[in-house]
């Protein structure tokens, strides 16, 4: 359980280096398995369509980087264990937390089922960096930890800007009553974006560390750019639709396939007669009106341009209802970051094919955290001094928690 969570450096000592040696002997063992095992026969007893979990995926992102050997010797670790370890000695010091609480700082704990928790964490000693030093001097001959200067200092600063990315794309990724498929494509190329300006700002400790994330993005994240679902999620989300994509080349790339699968999934029920069998063709060019912008954008998706209307033109000839409504859809541009999708779909009344299918396909989780949830209410439920609840009246408790607002 602890190796399926990611924890930056010092959080639990030398863990990250024995989990890590032990994942490469599972490794080892599971390919002299491989070798015993016809592969084929493996897969047809495996589920049919089975995808990764996208937030987990993106955190795997970062513990691959902080493995890396550049950024294990480049000394980020050894600062954020220490890190670390001052909070650990203020929060039970019965002379620091008491001060600490008097100026006004509090330094949060930081857990190992929640990464971001532990970015937090080293923002909230950085919050006010004297106090903490201030404190840690109280300890006195108990004093354990060392006060954070200079390079210190310098070098969390650069670990909390590499990171924030992530830790915004992680927020949109796991909220339970927002849409979550159609930020995953626009989140890869935000996190490639952020990563690209910190290395142009030359960094002096971290600058490692960001080719060390680059690198795992493109390893674990870029296969998500190659699901035809994740692709039309994002379209079908107007605060995205084409935006989110870096250039021509890669829309007009991109856009066939979309319409194929819109044209395939909506004529199963009301269209089946009227697919024509030259390949659709449409022409995207992004002039954006930059006064449309109504609500401001996340950093994270900084590289998107603003708000307004991408003109689309169809082919004329042999045109379906389906690439019609596409095209039109995609004319009226990216709409701002405070509406709905889902809302904007429910109300819309000019998209009569596009409406269930979008949907539909903006229903789709990213994340499992929605069914984690779910479990860490049934264990308030299910403890020692209740355990002879009945399965009806267990069942009747959970419907009534998890529906308590509507």
């Amino acid at each position: 359980m602890v190796r399926a969570f990611v924890c930056l450096p010092g959080l639990y000592g030398n863990e990250v280096t024995k989990e890590s040696i032990d994942e490469k002997r599972d490794t080892d063992n599971l390919d002299i398995l491989e070798e015993k095992l016809d592969l084929n026969e493996v897969l047809v007893l495996l589920p049919p369509d089975r995808s990764s979990y996208f937030a987990h995926t993106q955190q795997l992102c970062i513990r691959n980087a902080f493995n890396d050997p550049c950024v294990r010797n480049s000394g980020i670790a050894t600062v954020i264990q220490k890190c670390c370890s001052i909070v650990a000695a203020l929060r039970r010091s019965t002379v620091a937390a008491p001060f600490l609480e008097k100026i006004g700082v509090s330094l949060l704990a930081a857990n190992a089922t929640r990464w971001n928790s532990q970015l937090t964490m080293l923002k909230s000693v950085l919050k006010d960096v004297n106090g903490v030093n201030s404190a840690i001097r109280l300890l006195g001959s108990c004093k354990t930890v060392e006060e954070l200067k200079g390079m210190k200092i310098a070098m969390l600063i650069e670990v909390i800007k590499v990171l924030e990315p992530f830790q915004e794309a992680t927020s949109q990724v796991e909220g339970e009553n927002m849409v979550k498929l159609s930020c995953v494509a626009p989140v890869v190329f935000g996190l490639k974006h952020s990563l690209k300006l910190f290395a142009e700002s030359k960094p002096i400790y971290c600058l490692n560390l960001a080719d060390a994330l680059q690198s795992s993005i493109k390893k674990r994240l870029h296969p998500f750019l190659e699901k035809t679902d994740v692709i039309v999620a994002a379209v079908m989300d107007p605060r995205f639709k084409l935006a989110w994509l870096p250039c021509e080349e890669i829309k007009k790339e991109k856009i066939s396939k979309i319409v194929d699968l819109i044209i395939s999934k909506s004529t199963q029920s009301s269209l089946k007669n009227t697919i024509p069998e030259r390949e659709p063709f449409i022409t995207i060019s992004t002039n954006q009106d930059k006064a449309d912008m109504s609500a401001k954008r996340p950093r994270l998706f900084a590289n998107m341009p603003p708000a307004g209307k991408i003109n689309v033109s169809a082919s004329t000839s042999d045109t379906t209802v389906v690439k019609a409504e596409l095209a039109s859809y995609l004319e009226e541009g990216v709409l701002a970051f405070n509406v709905n999708p889902m809302r904007y779909w429910r109300e819309n009344k000019s998209f009569s094919i596009l409406k269930p299918f979008a949907r539909n396909i903006l229903g789709c989780c990213a994340t499992s955290a929605p069914s984690e949830r779910v479990f860490s209410k049934a264990g308030n439920f299910y403890t020692p001094e209740r355990a002879k609840l009945s399965p009806e009246t267990f069942r009747a408790l959970m419907i009534s928690k998890g529906n308590y607002d509507i």
